[in-house]
């Protein structure tokens, strides 16, 4: 992006006010935060348009030292944390139509699964412990805590070959992926953690199994919710463990169908030796679309974050040969969720792809 652009992304922080607003109007208030997304935002996308430079590289190290980039991201994990804590709070002592449940479940999958998982995507790929400490934090909110096991070990590795769950084939619809995806990266994190663990000659029903780890950590806080909210009203309150259980799974559905897009159809050579070709910068679809690319931390810059997975969101790049998608992810998704169009825009894409491939 340009070398001026800082200040976009702040653009996510939006969202989080938008929701709170929009749940306080009550009404047809509640569907506002969907609404702006996947129908705004894709819009906006069309008409600011796109913007392909990549950083200078006299400011690179400017960028990577610059801490504002990384406080950006821990203060989406105390905003995040504390907007999910006021709905629980706003659920429990109000009585909420049936209209009004679905619009609220729908702000938290934009908030916890759009925008909180690419955040917690973000720090997992860091280095840091304390980063990997907040990035699993934000995944433990949406019980999909083995994500960090299985992307950044499993995802990254077997990307765009027949061992990931997490890449779509050509003529495979979105609904067909998503139980691929879901329950494949389960079965890939715990066997990847079998690995390890058998490595290190320690018991796979322990602790030191990180997946088992993850997913006590989202139990108890399912646990600690409920149980307080129930003793805040009296008796328990089955409304917000559904609350959590529902917005958690659109969260986990909004997450693997970006998977879906990021990857559809796209697959890697397999060499004489076995072996599959090293990940390149046509491996990924891509988009530079201004909007989008601020709200979800230039996440849409895919095959620069697989290239080098540890390289910060503010200095991806976008390069020549990359296959581009013709909107952001938000009005990507809503494509797919119609495969008949889906695959009449992406496959002409795609057989450009192998001519050029």
């Amino acid at each position: 992006m340009r070398n001026t652009s800082s200040l976009g992304y702040l653009l996510a922080f939006v969202i989080p006010f938008i929701v709170i607003i929009s749940i306080n109007l009550g009404g047809y208030y509640f569907f506002l935060p969907t609404i702006l997304v996947f129908i705004g935002l894709p819009i906006l996308d069309y008409l600011v348009g796109t913007d392909s430079s990549n950083i200078d590289k006299e400011f690179v190290n400017q960028y990577l030292h610059n801490h504002y980039f990384k406080f950006i991201t821990f203060a989406w994990v105390l905003v995040q944390t504390g907007v999910f804590i006021y709905i629980c709070y706003f659920i429990t002592v109000n009585q909420l139509s049936k209209f009004e449940w679905i619009g609220i479940t729908l702000s938290t999958m934009i908030l916890n699964g759009g925008i909180g998982i690419t955040v917690a995507h973000e720090l997992g790929h860091k280095k840091n412990n304390l980063e990997r400490i907040l990035g699993k934090f934000l995944l433990v909110q949406v019980c999909y805590g083995h994500f960090y096991i299985e992307h950044n070990r499993g995802h990254h590795v077997y990307v765009s070959t027949p061992s990931d769950p997490s890449s779509a084939k050509k003529n495979q619809s979105l609904y067909a992926f998503l139980p691929q995806a879901i329950f494949g990266g389960i079965k890939s994190a715990w066997h990847l953690e079998c690995q390890r663990l058998a490595i290190k000659k320690q018991a796979v029903f322990s602790i030191h199994n990180e997946a088992i780890r993850l997913w006590i950590w989202s139990l108890l806080l399912l646990i600690t919710i409920t149980g307080v909210s129930s003793i805040y009203i009296g008796y328990f309150n089955y409304s917000i463990l559904l609350y959590i259980i529902t917005s958690s799974l659109l969260s986990i559905l909004i997450l693997e169908g970006v998977n879906y897009i990021e990857h559809y159809g796209i697959e890697r050579k397999l060499l004489p030796d076995g072996k599959y070709e090293k990940v390149n910068p046509t491996h990924s679809w891509n988009t530079n679309h201004i909007i989008s690319n601020f709200l979800l931390f230039q996440l849409q810059r895919h095959s620069d974050h697989h290239m080098t997975a540890s390289k910060p969101y503010q200095l991806l790049n976008q390069y020549e040969d990359s296959p581009q998608l013709p909107n952001g992810y938000p009005g990507m998704i809503l494509l797919a969720l119609i495969p008949s169009l889906w695959f009449k825009l992406m496959n002409s894409k795609l057989n450009d792809w192998k001519t050029s491939n």
